[in-house]
């Protein structure tokens, strides 16, 4: 049984590989087997720390299904309960990508898309309401920041 660690950084190395995005089906497939060695690895106890929880909860916030990012919610929350600080930046982008799936508005402005390959990276719409000292309590920079990064994205 391979360690969280080993599972993590395989995951965050698919994920700069430049063909990742070329191959959809592959990295389903190598997702798909890390969520089911992440969840054995639950059942024998071996993720308890911060670290491991919040690692586990990338793990899942990577799936398909509202059911991953629901298990990735509550791996973040457990994780950012304990203090480990990456797991608030996390915990916030899985409860953006939860709203996003409900259709709702994002709270921190951590989710921004593309509509198609050829289309420019849009801010999923935003709750209004969220200030950017509340953002800074999860790592989440001010939303005009996430604005400028995006308009940099589109600039090439």
């Amino acid at each position: 049984m391979r360690t969280i660690n080993k599972i993590f950084f395989e995951d965050q190395q698919d994920r700069k590989n430049s063909s990742f995005f070329n191959k959809p089906k592959y990295f389903s497939q190598r997702d798909k087997n890390r969520r089911e060695e992440v969840l054995a690895l639950i059942t024998v106890g071996k993720i308890v720390d911060g670290m491991s929880l919040y690692k586990a909860a990338m793990i899942f916030h990577h799936g398909s299904t509202l059911a991953h990012l629901k298990k990735a919610w509550f791996l973040a929350q457990k994780s950012m309960l304990m203090k480990y600080k990456p797991a608030f930046w996390l915990y916030a982008a899985i409860t953006d990508r939860l709203l996003m799936h409900q259709k709702k508005p994002q709270r921190f402005g951590t989710q921004y898309y593309k509509k198609d390959g050829h289309s420019p990276w849009v801010l999923y719409k935003t709750d209004p309401k969220i200030t950017d000292p509340e953002r800074k309590k999860y790592s989440v920079p001010p939303l005009a920041k996430t604005i400028a990064l995006i308009k940099k994205l589109n600039k090439g």
